[in-house]
């Protein structure tokens, strides 16, 4: 009986695990397919559920809709974004996890504060102040912005992540010859590396996903895909092959460096989150 029993219950969720699995992909599904679909079978109810797959979608979006510099434009500015917020977050909250100074609490508060804060409240006052600035061009105030967006998650997630590694390995290389600089570079990044990718992908994401940033401070010369594709949305009509197809352009590079990184980003998350 108890072996009936525990048999039903891993049944049951192995069944509801399947069932919550399905209702997530699904959505992702639907765009893939749509976006393979002609404009009838796109647009046709009940949905086409086989059919022959078609590229016309993919090659209306770049012929039509010029969606190749915004595409470009996407990938600059996050992989510009992503490094930035690497570089000023990794060493800040090294800072935070290791040293104890009277500013520490305000400065964690403070970069908590900002990452909190509606992107409406932060955008306008960007924007006046970025247009007084004459070496900021479309490009990098979207930029500077998502960096605002980039950095808190960095510092919060290392700023965990570094907490859980051990200081003697640090004492250890000093003592061997190393500079406090030295032993950062040589041991501990290393050991952080995991982390290090968990917060440079989570950056990414939302960098590649902004839209009110990318739409205010980017203008028509830094135009994301984000924003390319709400102009697919008219009062008139919805080009919903042409939305698929930009919805699975927007994904698969997320999908990508996911699956490539799994490994450590599951890793730096599990101890980032201590």
């Amino acid at each position: 009986m108890p072996i009936r029993r525990r048999w039903v219950g891993t049944a049951a969720v192995t069944a509801a695990t399947a069932v919550t699995v399905a209702l997530f992909l699904f959505p992702i599904y639907w765009i893939v397919t749509m976006a393979f679909k002609d404009f009838i079978l796109a647009t046709r109810i009940p949905p086409a559920w086989f059919f022959v797959p078609t590229l016309e979608n993919f090659q209306g979006l770049f012929h039509s809709e010029g969606f190749g510099r915004p595409l470009l434009n996407s990938i600059i500015i996050a992989f510009a974004a992503t490094a930035i917020s690497l570089a000023l977050g990794t060493p800040t909250a090294y800072a935070l996890a290791r040293f104890r100074f009277r500013l520490r609490g305000p400065a964690e508060f403070f970069i908590l504060f900002i990452r909190m804060l509606p992107t409406f409240a932060l955008v306008i006052p960007l924007f006046v102040l970025l247009s007084q600035v004459s070496a900021f061009g479309p490009h990098a105030s979207v930029i500077f912005a998502h960096t605002l967006i980039g950095v808190p998650i960095v510092v919060w997630l290392l700023r965990s992540y570094f907490g859980t590694i051990s200081p003697d390995l640090e004492h250890a290389a000093m003592l061997d010859g190393c500079s406090r600089l030295g032993a950062l570079v040589r041991v501990t990044l290393p050991v952080a590396a995991p982390g290090i990718v968990a917060a440079g992908v989570l950056a990414f994401i939302g960098s590649w996903n902004d839209f009110v940033y990318a739409l205010i401070l980017g203008g028509e010369t830094a135009k994301t895909m984000p924003v390319t594709l709400a102009g697919l949305i008219t009062q008139i009509r919805a080009e919903w092959g042409f939305l698929a197809a930009g919805g699975t352009l927007t994904m698969a590079p997320v999908l990508v460096i996911a699956l490539l990184v799994r490994r450590y980003f599951l890793s730096g998350l599990a101890f980032g989150s201590e």
